[in-house]
């Protein structure tokens, strides 16, 4: 999954370097032509993949897990795999382009609303595929029950989205994104855009931009996973310990609040 976000990024990326060169005059058609039908493609999608789940569910009522399993995997890669490729017809189409033309080019903004809608489809698959990691969930608490042992928390729809949004975007979107919008605004500094800088400079101040994101990522990170110091006691203590005596120099033990 992680993989395939990265693609998308660097998609984002290579567009000007590479789609760009079959748009030198601009896209043949019109955004309001273009976005119907990029929308119609995803919805299309969108809806295939929640009347597959939805057999899916139901086969699994009806007590046929076995072959069930093999089916969900598929679709859930065949869905993956489709978010992707939509994406790249967007570019491929000049969709990129013709955002840039209607917002006026403005640092990041058309970036971002190339990518929204492919970051929608993602949360969507999520949000269908809950009931499944339920069902999942609820046999694993009625085994741990079972055994004597403390069930595990059933997550609400909304937490597990939520914690999925963070664990598979934010972990990967929203550093690419730091780093592609810096990478924009230091080019639109240089001669083919608003001229302060020279072109000597543009390699090291984006080196040095990110740089200065890579020493501020742990930062960001803690609020991308939604993580907490790990309240004093026996486990804090038993980790510090292991620290000190493996000499791992740490700022702080964090808990990953996963519910």
């Amino acid at each position: 999954m992680q993989l395939l976000i990265v693609a998308i990024i660097l998609l984002l990326f290579a567009h000007d370097a590479i789609v760009g060169q079959l748009h030198e005059v601009g896209p043949w058609w019109r955004l309001q032509d273009f976005l119907p039908v990029s929308l119609a493609l995803k919805l299309a999608l969108a809806l295939a993949f929640y009347i597959g789940v939805a057999r899916i569910r139901k086969r699994l009522r009806e007590g046929k897990a076995p072959h069930v399993w093999r089916h969900i995997g598929r679709w859930m890669t065949g869905y993956q795999l489709g978010v992707v490729t939509l994406f790249a017809l967007d570019l491929a189409a000049g969709g990129l382009m013709l955002l840039r033309q209607a917002s006026g080019n403005l640092i990041f903004i058309d970036e971002l609303l190339i990518l929204l809608p492919t970051l929608v489809m993602f949360l969507w698959q999520w949000w269908v595929y809950y009931p499944i990691d339920q069902r999942l969930r609820q046999a694993a608490m009625w085994r741990a029950i079972d055994r004597g042992q403390t069930p595990p928390a059933i997550w609400t729809r909304g937490q597990y989205v939520r914690l999925q949004t963070r664990l598979q975007l934010g972990l990967i979107v929203v550093p690419l994104l730091m780093l592609l919008a810096w990478s924009e605004f230091i080019e639109r500094l240089g001669p083919q855009g608003w001229g302060v800088v020279d072109v000597a400079y543009v390699i090291p101040l984006t080196l040095a931009g990110v740089a200065v994101m890579y020493l501020f990522l742990p930062f960001v990170l803690k609020v991308i996973w939604h993580t907490q110091p790990l309240p004093d006691g026996e486990i804090r203590s038993f980790l510090t310990r292991m620290c000190e005596l493996v000499g791992v120099r740490v700022r702080d033990l964090l808990l990953w609040k996963t519910h």
